[in-house]
């Protein structure tokens, strides 16, 4: 699966066609947006990318283990391990 961006083409090499992407607003913690960017400055990706890979990465998990990310037990569990 590919994503229609500026640098890519409309279809991919083995033709499929590229999906349109949808702009999304987030507010985030001070902390964690510095720590995004510097990442994505060293990665030499977009912190777009990155937000765009780690929620690809985040659904494929939930739907893996069929989690509900809204439980209360397994929030709290995760929250006191930090």
């Amino acid at each position: 699966m590919r994503y229609e961006g500026i640098r890519h083409a409309p279809t991919d090499a083995d033709g499929e066609q590229a999906k349109p992407l949808r702009r999304v607003t987030l507010t985030v913690d001070p902390d964690d947006y510095v720590a995004m960017e510097c990442l994505a400055r060293r990665s030499r990706v977009s912190a777009s990318w990155l937000v765009r890979r780690s929620m690809r990465e985040f659904l494929e998990r939930m739907n893996a283990d069929r989690i509900d990310p809204t439980s209360q037990s397994r929030t709290a569990k995760s929250e006191n391990a930090a």
